[in-house]
């Protein structure tokens, strides 16, 4: 099985702080798990799926990192985000440069009658407004320090655009945004609500007893019920689930260690 393709750390999503599950939904999640839980067993639980919920959310909604690539299916090396930044930049590294060709704009070089007619017929307040010469020249001079600031802000963005696909150094401090990885937020779920019964002294283990599954297999499917179905991920049968319940608990167990 491959790895789940990245996608971008942000997007749209629901606030859940409203879900709740009833009485009779946590006496009914009992009696198919054969757990019995405790009061804070209940309200750690169902704080987790209210984080869940939003997470799954936006692993569903969040765009691709790296787009296929229409002619060869494969995924892009650049992200369309490192794509428009790379033409932007260069497009305003080039205006500014071909507005800084001439540096002294109090010359009489016959050139910078261009600027002139430019500074009388813009109207833009931050480039000077309708001026006549010679201060309408000091238009495109006004354009060329915006454009300054301009590229040093693509600068800025490009290095934390590498930071965030994971690609750049982080300077000393800051923490990486992951991007979303389909998967990842049942994962974490899963794998704390075992810790959370582990806590509680009942015993959570994915391998069938004499019943049929598990009694933490079947919380999860319980518990599953509760969330809308569009949330929660699809597998194949029970054997599939319990895979996944493995997979999830060990990959944290791994990382904890």
């Amino acid at each position: 099985m491959g790895r789940p393709p990245k996608k971008y750390h942000f997007t749209t999503v629901h606030h859940w702080d409203d879900f709740e599950i009833e009485e009779s939904d946590w006496a009914d999640i009992e009696s198919q798990s054969g757990y019995k839980l405790i009061q804070s067993s209940r309200s750690e639980i169902l704080a987790l799926i209210r984080y869940f919920l939003p997470m799954a959310e936006g692993e569903r909604n969040a765009p691709l990192l790296y787009a296929p690539n229409p002619k060869s299916g494969n995924p892009s090396k650049r992200s369309e985000a490192e794509n428009r930044l790379r033409k932007i930049k260069l497009r305003a590294t080039d205006l500014r440069n071909a507005l800084n060709e001439i540096q002294d704009y109090t010359s009489e070089n016959p050139a910078l009658s261009a600027d002139d007619l430019i500074g009388m017929n813009c109207d833009r307040p931050e480039l000077g407004g309708k001026a006549m010469p010679p201060k309408a020249r000091f238009c495109t001079l006004r354009l060329a320090n915006i454009l300054k600031d301009f590229v040093a802000a693509c600068n800025a963005a490009t290095q934390e655009l590498k930071m965030l696909e994971g690609k750049g150094n982080l300077p000393k401090g800051f923490k990486r945004s992951e991007p979303f990885k389909d998967g990842d937020a049942w994962n974490e779920c899963v794998a704390t609500i075992a810790n959370v019964l582990t806590k509680e002294g009942l015993r959570v283990s994915t391998t069938p007893n004499k019943s049929g599954q598990s009694n933490f297999v079947r919380l999860i499917e319980a518990l599953h019920k509760r969330i809308p179905p569009n949330l929660v991920p699809k597998r194949s049968g029970d054997d599939a689930l319990e895979k996944a319940i493995q997979r999830a608990i060990h990959q944290k167990t791994r990382r904890t260690v």
